[in-house]
């Protein structure tokens, strides 16, 4: 007979001390772990369990709008939607193509390939007008649904948003222009919709919903008034074909406040056919002005102190510097001129004297104190270059000769009009601009402070380059850039066009060229500045004959569409 076992004392003991601690450790850990969840986790806990109940849905923001200078709108955002589909959801997708393929205006295959691709998304149609949306909306299709958006909107011709506006891409980032320069003024802010759903997703119709609004982008105001932008282009247009010119740019400015109020290019492709290019090749494009350049130089003669406008010198037809030889345009006797015979005679001889007594380090101060080699506009618009100015310390024997003529240096036209505009302001110099105001969704002024003006030269000097450019058009080379009843003060430039390949000389040992007129009126109160730049005129290579009497209609024109009164001293005439 087996003896029965039982537990000892010790055996119970210990029995009994690991059960009561079970009893109090066990609830302590469970109690200590609730009170970590509820105070320390809570947060977090509470954030996870909303966004599994919570669907976000984001709210587009309206692209801010562009407008010209007269308040006419000239970019603008309209609101349009998205059609999609979550294929997991969508029955009888056969079918379901079918009757989708009509509102939107797609094969129904096409709409077939969408419905039955992998995941939960899938475009079928983007932007369509509400009309649609709401064709769509009462087929009552599953898995079909939409949202809102917008798309952007140019109500005005396609010429002037090339030129300024510029455009977006399909998720309305600003690609070119204004639209690019101003993106993060005009993007907005997006705004957020919170909604409840259910566990598969789907929104409960009683179920919380809050929402944060978006908020629109800033307007931008032009300086640029499109009406006259059309006239520019079309006088461009007209004068660039009439010389059989490989292109054509045209800026009018506003002088005293630096506005660009016109600003145009025009191409011929290779059929020979003209129209106006969306590249803005005013600010782009550099090009050696040639004569033009004669108003930077004998600003900085005079302002330097090196000459007045009676200062005579000994001109020869022809001077020999280094290895190169310069001559005047025409060939005359040795005579004595001064400065502003020189000037309205345009003799290069005369020219290059006085550029040589300025020096070489002050006329490069002068070419940089007026803008050269760098860009003017501060970003305002994509793609501007800051031209080509050789640094002083690598200039050669004859580069302030060739520079004090407008070659060896590469300017932009609104590089070259700016110096205009320096004499017109009677030596300050105004950054010149594209855009006036920038106003928030709120009406806050959030326009981009603008480079402050600068004195350029003395008002003294500038007043005599305006009395000698006024009597080159009056009694020199740019006679045909006179407008009736005004005084007009403007520069005529003639340049040889470098090639890619270098030199001047092509394949059959010709040479290109590009004339240029630059100046303001009226010369005793300016208010505008003009200028027009001609690329490979066939008809003529003078600018008195291609690039002046573009300047003289384009003036003209300026003067009646902004009710500009005549001279004084020529009313009447």
């Amino acid at each position: 007979m087996e003896t029965q076992q039982f537990p000892s004392h010790s055996s119970r003991r210990r029995f009994f001390v690991v059960g009561v601690v079970m009893l109090l450790v066990v609830p302590s850990v469970v109690f200590f772990r609730l009170q970590d969840i509820q105070f320390s986790q809570a947060d977090a806990l509470v954030e996870r369990g909303e966004n599994q109940r919570f669907q976000t849905q984001e709210l587009p923001a309206r692209r801010g709008d562009i407008y010209d200078s007269q308040g006419s709108l000239l970019a603008t955002s309209l609101i349009r939607y998205t059609i999609w589909a979550d294929p997991r959801r969508v029955k009888k997708a056969g079918e379901t193509a079918e009757k989708l393929s009509k509102p939107l205006e797609m094969d129904a295959s096409e709409i077939l390939s969408q419905l039955t691709t992998a995941g939960a998304f899938s475009y079928l149609k983007r932007r369509v007008p509400e009309t649609v949306e709401r064709q769509v909306a009462s087929l009552e299709l599953d898995g079909i649904h939409s949202y809102k958006e917008y798309a952007r909107h140019y109500p005005t011709r396609r010429t002037v948003r090339g030129s300024f506006v510029g455009f977006v891409g399909n998720e309305e980032q600003g690609l070119g222009g204004i639209e690019f320069a101003f993106n993060e003024q005009l993007v907005g802010t997006p705004g957020r919709i919170y909604l409840e759903g259910d566990p598969l997703g789907n929104p409960i119709a009683t179920g919380v919903r809050r929402e944060q609004p978006a908020v629109p982008g800033a307007s931008v105001y032009l300086s640029v008034d499109a009406p006259f932008q059309y006239q520019t282009e079309q006088i461009l247009l007209k004068h660039t074909s009439e010389t059989g010119s490989m292109s054509g740019t045209a800026i009018v400015m506003e002088p005293s406040t630096g506005k660009i109020l016109s600003m145009a290019t025009v191409d011929r492709d290779e059929e020979h056919i003209y129209q106006i290019s969306e590249e803005n090749r005013a600010v782009t494009w550099t090009f050696e002005p040639g004569s033009a350049m004669k108003a930077l130089t004998f600003s900085a003669v005079l302002d330097s102190g090196v000459g007045t406008p009676e200062s005579v010198k000994e001109v020869s037809a022809s001077l020999r510097i280094y290895d190169a030889t310069f001559s005047d345009h025409d060939w005359h006797p040795t005579e004595y001129m001064d400065i502003t015979e020189i000037v309205r005679v345009s003799s290069n001889i005369g020219t290059i004297l006085w550029a040589r007594e300025t020096g070489s380090d002050v006329f490069y101060q002068y070419l940089q104190r007026f803008g050269l080699g760098s860009e003017l506009l501060a970003g305002a618009l994509p793609g501007e270059s800051p031209g080509q100015l050789l640094n002083v310390n690598d200039w050669s024997g004859t580069s302030a000769a060739t520079i004090a003529l407008g070659q060896g240096v590469a300017l932009t036209p609104l590089q070259m009009l700016n110096v205009y505009n320096v004499i017109a302001n009677k030596g300050i110099y105004v950054p010149p601009r594209v855009t006036t105001e920038v106003i928030s969704a709120t009406g806050l002024n959030i326009t981009p402070e603008m480079e402050p003006s600068r004195v350029i030269t003395s008002q003294k000097t500038a007043e005599e380059m305006t009395a000698i450019l006024t009597g080159v058009v009056d009694r020199g080379t740019g006679k045909s850039a006179a407008v009736p009843h005004y005084r007009v003060a403007g520069k005529t430039g003639t340049a040889r066009k470098p090639l890619p390949t270098g030199g001047y000389k092509d394949e059959d040992g010709n040479y290109r060229y590009i004339t240029t007129f630059a100046g303001f009126l009226p010369a005793d109160n300016p208010a505008i500045s003009v200028i027009v730049v001609l690329e490979e005129p066939q008809n003529s290579i003078y600018a008195s004959q291609t690039s002046a009497p573009a300047f003289a209609e384009l003036a003209q024109e300026a003067v009646r569409h902004f009710h500009i009164p005549p001279s004084e001293t020529l009313i009447g005439q």
